[in-house]
C-alpha cells in the first residue's frame, strides 16, 4: 500500500525528546501503516539526526524565507 499521507513536523535540538515521544507515540499507535513522518530539521544535533534517519524518518533542512529570529 502507497502511503500518500504524510506527518510533518520540525524541531531543533532542544525539543528532540518532544518530538521523539511524538514519533514513538505514533509508531506505538500503528500510524505508520497509512502515514509517512517526516522533519524539518531546524537544528538537531548529529546524534539526533542519525536516531531519526535510522528510523526512517525522512528529514529536510528547513528553509526559511523570511528571518527567523534566534
Amino acid at each position: 500500500m502507497s502511503k500518500d499521507k504524510i506527518i510533518i513536523s520540525s524541531a531543533d535540538s532542544k525539543y528532540f525528546q518532544l518530538i521523539k515521544e511524538l514519533f514513538l507515540s505514533l509508531k506505538k499507535n500503528h500510524v505508520f501503516n497509512e502515514y509517512q513522518f517526516a522533519i524539518l530539521d531546524t537544528g538537531l544535533s548529529e546524534d539526533q539526526y542519525i536516531y531519526f534517519k535510522d528510523n526512517n524518518v525522512r528529514i529536510e533542512e528547513a528553509k526559511w524565507n523570511v528571518e527567523v529570529p534566534k
